[in-house]
């Protein structure tokens, strides 16, 4: 007696967040997008992959086809905006400019970024479903802020080894200087709505710069 194999049933791949080898650019895009959609609304604990797929306009086995969950579609929505965001602006060379210059470009663009809607949703996203889902805390920092931490790391690094800065803890000093910068705004954006002007933006890194260069300046 021949098996027939259940109809519809999919095996599901242990392929990563990323797209299958030979899928489509544009019908991955599509169901990302239609999954942020639903992540924003209901958040990924009360995301169903019915829903997702629903949102999508696709079906659930083309889904399938792209990502293994839908934990996998979350981790690939966070990860692909904050590399975005961070775009490489956490890159700087002392050969490019003043200190005070690029680190009010810096600044601006941190900022900027980091006030974004889709940004503020990222992190209302990550803080509420971080503690059922663990592993998106590390992926998310290894993807955007430990990456331009490092990067502004070995700037400061560079500006001390020539004595243009004296910085004993280079780690530190790039954590500070970030926080001079976002100044609450983050908080604020979260718990009352508040999105700063570009003017205001570049009045707070302008002091952020000022404040961070004098408590480093090397006599």
């Amino acid at each position: 007696m021949k098996t027939v194999p259940a109809r519809g049933r999919q095996t599901r791949r242990s392929v990563g967040p990323e797209a299958l080898s030979g899928s489509s650019p544009a019908k991955r895009a599509q169901i990302l997008e239609g999954a942020w959609k639903v992540f924003v609304e209901i958040g990924l604990s009360g995301a169903s992959v019915d829903r997702l797929a629903e949102e999508a306009g696709v079906s659930k086995p083309t889904l399938y086809k792209y990502f293994e969950s839908k934990e996998a579609i979350f981790l690939t929505l966070i990860t692909e905006h904050v590399r975005s965001v961070e775009g490489g602006r956490f890159t700087l060379k002392a050969s490019m400019g003043p200190p005070e210059t690029l680190l009010k470009e810096l600044g601006i663009g941190f900022l900027t970024a980091l006030m974004q809607q889709r940004t503020l949703d990222a992190f209302r996203l990550l803080v509420s479903e971080t503690p059922r889902f663990p592993d998106l805390g590390p992926a998310f920092e290894a993807a955007g802020p430990a990456r331009g931490q490092k990067a502004l790391v070995a700037y400061l690094d560079e500006l001390d080894r020539t004595g243009v800065l004296a910085i004993d803890d280079t780690t530190l000093a790039g954590q500070q200087f970030l926080a001079l910068c976002e100044g609450g705004l983050l908080r604020r954006a979260h718990t009352r709505g508040e999105r700063p002007s570009r003017a205001r933006i570049e009045r707070i890194v302008a002091s952020a710069v000022e404040v961070f260069l004098r408590g480093y300046a090397a006599f």
